[in-house]
């Protein structure tokens, strides 16, 4: 008898990371396509040299994924569409 998906928990999702800097969305966004920039924990873009950043939360400036950038786990989605100002 096989199991429905339903009977499992899903497994966090995880940006891929190709290298030191170089992620690749799930999405397939990369960094010379659409980006990524680092944000708070909702997904609002913040200068990396504010108080406003952790260092470790960015967001994929193209599907909104908000994830850490040491682990690679998605830990939120951003629910705006990206402004042209904020890309």
């Amino acid at each position: 008898m096989l199991s429905s998906s339903a009977d499992f928990p899903a497994l966090p999702e995880r940006i891929a990371g190709i290298a030191q800097g170089w992620w690749e969305c799930l999405c397939g966004n990369e960094p010379h396509m659409y980006g990524f920039t680092p944000s708070d924990a909702d997904g609002r873009p913040v200068e990396p040299t504010s108080h406003g950043w952790d260092g470790q939360t960015n967001v994929c400036t193209s599907c909104g994924r908000i994830f850490s950038q040491d682990t690679g786990f998605v830990i939120g989605r951003r629910h705006t569409p990206f402004s042209d100002d904020e890309r």
